[in-house]
């Protein structure tokens, strides 16, 4: 490895940290900071954006591809939700970059999804042992394209920061290239019930979870849930939370520390609160097999509601179906 890479890669690092470190518009990367707010979490509002903008990418897609279909608007927010779970920036230690997204092989299908649809990457065997698949974007002007899709329409600030390292990267090289640098966007976006990203972040991070208890005749759990690491990323899960509070008009979960340390959940628990996110979950279509996870999960809260769990008979079918929510499909789970 070039010890000049070296060196400029520690640097844009140190630059990096000292940019946050010292600008009073990114106060949300101060753990204390993000310690004091309270469940309204907006009082980080006018640090964000106001929503997603897509005019750069969809004008290099254009021009990368003047025959294909733009990608819906929906689809975009939905994918960087998506991606901003189970996707990656990689910086090997040669310089080499790529961007990788990694799932099981039962929802290879979402990846082959994002190859047509964003008309770029290839997907391919990520590891027979762990039965797993990835799609990987390696192609510099393929990167060109997704650096633009990418830019300014992150909303957890970790994963910001990893892509502005990824971003400087990139610039160096350009640099090296004679070609010009990709501007840096330091905004980030709050997600909406008006938007898709939630639906993105619930395929790759969230769980529906129904149970009938044993200890009771009448006892059931359902429960929703959606989990992230580091404290920083937790802000964003406030912000999640105040939009269902918010919409139903009272308190209806919470954010809580998982047990593995520095990841924290939204946890909304019991029947009628989780009948306030539904409505967002029918307009935004989940869209690997965690789809089929709701549908069962739906199914399950809408016999609840007709009193099913309180009849012997229809409580041991309920039980059963419960076991179902998650259940890979053992058809489909070879490489």
């Amino acid at each position: 490895t070039d010890p000049k890479y070296n060196l400029m890669v520690l640097f844009y690092v140190f630059s990096i940290v000292l940019l946050f470190a010292g600008k009073s518009h990114s106060n949300f990367w101060d753990p204390q900071h993000l310690l004091n707010l309270s469940e309204g979490f907006p009082t980080l509002a006018d640090k964000y954006k106001k929503g997603f903008n897509f005019d750069a990418y969809y004008k290099e897609f254009q021009k990368r591809f003047p025959n294909k279909p733009l990608p819906e608007q929906r689809y975009l927010e939905w994918f960087l939700g998506f991606f901003e779970g189970d996707g990656s920036f990689i910086v090997a230690k040669r310089g080499d970059l790529s961007i990788v997204l990694t799932q099981s092989v039962v929802d290879k299908a979402i990846l082959e999804d994002i190859k047509h649809t964003l008309c770029i990457g290839r997907v391919e065997v990520q590891s027979k042992q762990n039965k797993t698949w990835r799609w990987t974007v390696s192609n510099q002007k393929d990167i060109f394209l997704m650096v633009q899709l990418f830019n300014g329409n992150l909303v957890f600030p970790m994963r910001a920061l990893k892509f502005n390292i990824f971003l400087d990267t990139l610039n160096y090289k350009r640099i090296l290239n004679k070609e010009p640098v990709i501007h840096v966007d330091h905004g980030l976006v709050l997600p909406t019930l008006s938007d898709a990203w939630i639906s993105g972040i619930t395929d790759s991070e969230g769980c529906f979870t129904a149970s009938i208890l044993t200890n009771s005749n009448h006892a059931f759990r359902a429960r929703y849930i959606l989990a992230q690491k580091h404290l920083a990323n937790k802000s964003v899960l406030n912000h999640i939370l105040w939009l269902w509070n918010n919409e139903s008009r009272k308190t209806i979960g919470s954010v809580v520390p998982h047990y593995i340390k520095n990841v924290w959940e939204v946890r909304i628990n019991g029947l009628k609160n989780c009948q306030y996110i539904l409505p967002y979950f029918r307009e935004f279509k989940l869209k690997t097999t965690k789809s089929k996870s709701f549908d069962l999960f739906l199914e399950i809260l809408e016999r609840i509601q007709r009193k099913d769990h309180l009849d012997p008979e229809k409580r041991s079918h309920l039980k059963g179906l419960t076991k179902l929510i998650n259940k890979k499909n053992k058809e489909e789970d070879t490489v």
